[in-house]
């Protein structure tokens, strides 16, 4: 009902995130265009993206529905489907230009024309979070879905007993009692958004 929303200066710290909305609301409001489909262009790449950066960056701004990730003339870029045009716009407001990491891998952000994101694979290159039980693509771990175990996978040769050892059918072909730590083995940069 209101024409103009006064904010208090003094409490500017506060108000940065309030701000932020209402600018994002301004901007959907204010264009024909509704989008919930972003259209991110990743430049200056030093290191790697990955899905889970990218969902991670935007989960900020509201509940994201389905990520894809793609190489196109040699430049990361995915398409994120949030839940509403609010969502999106507050996260390209909020992150279009800005950097993952310091001083590179920066985000160029554009509304998508697409309405809808079809994903068929849950995988590393595309998630959709409404449908956890998509297949992977992977035929070692959807058997392992399939087999109702998070440890062993389904052999095609546990029909005939005796042919295969039993750690040829561990996930890294590692016994029971030995695990590796992946955050040991590889150290990435730190997020600085």
């Amino acid at each position: 009902n209101h024409k103009e929303l006064k904010t208090d200066a003094s409490h500017a710290s506060q108000n940065a995130n309030a701000q932020a909305a209402l600018q994002a609301a301004h901007v959907v409001m204010g264009s024909d265009e509704q989008s919930t489909i972003l259209r991110i262009i990743v430049d200056n790449a030093l290191y790697p993206v990955s899905l889970d950066i990218l969902h991670q960056l935007f989960i900020k701004f509201g509940k994201v529905l389905k990520i894809i990730t793609f190489t196109k003339n040699n430049t990361f870029q995915a398409l994120i489907q949030m839940s509403d045009a609010i969502s999106a716009a507050a996260a390209k407001t909020s992150l279009d230009g800005q950097n993952i990491y310091n001083g590179c891998n920066t985000l160029k952000i554009d509304y998508s024309k697409l309405s809808n994101l079809s994903v068929k694979y849950n995988n590393d290159k595309s998630r959709d979070f409404t449908r956890p039980d998509l297949p992977t693509n992977d035929l070692n771990l959807d058997a392992m879905t399939l087999g109702g175990s998070s440890r062993v996978l389904m052999s095609p040769m546990s029909a005939y007993p005796g042919l295969i050892s039993p750690q040829m059918t561990t996930i890294g072909a590692l016994p029971s009692h030995q695990t590796v730590d992946l955050q040991e083995v590889r150290e990435e940069p730190t997020i600085i958004w």
